[in-house]
């Protein structure tokens, strides 16, 4: 069963991907598009269900990433960080969070955000992982 639902989770991210840049390059997908948005909604009650582990939600933050939800990064970011402040080293974090804080033009946030990792003692563990 857990093979099955680490399949199905991979489908469904790939969807919500697949989509996203669709509707970027397609004046006609700019329309809603309802298979998305459910393979989105059923990815986050999957992942708000076992927000106790770090790693859930760190996909989650993925997943709000892939769908330019940036107004909640932060908050999600902020729970990741009160969990253990370790798994804000994760590259995929630091890419979702700086790039939430520029397109919501919350500049001096971005400069503290990165400011925090790199006063961290986890500063420079994995920064080479970082594909920008």
């Amino acid at each position: 069963i857990s093979k099955l639902n680490e399949n199905a989770e991979r489908k469904l991210l790939k969807a919500v991907s697949l989509s996203t840049i669709l509707s970027r390059h397609d004046s006609v997908g700019k329309r809603p598009n309802k298979q998305k948005w459910n393979a989105f909604r059923t990815l986050e009650t999957r992942y708000k269900s076992d927000e106790h582990s770090p790693e859930v939600i760190k996909k989650y933050i993925d997943l709000l990433s892939r769908v330019s939800r940036y107004e909640k990064i932060p908050e999600v970011i902020e729970r990741l960080r009160n969990m253990c402040e370790g798994d804000l080293a994760d590259p995929r974090v630091i890419k979702s969070g700086l790039e939430s804080y520029l397109a919501l033009k919350q500049y001096e946030a971005a400069y503290v955000f990165l400011l925090t990792y790199e006063t961290s003692p986890h500063f420079g563990e994995c920064p080479a992982q970082l594909n920008w």
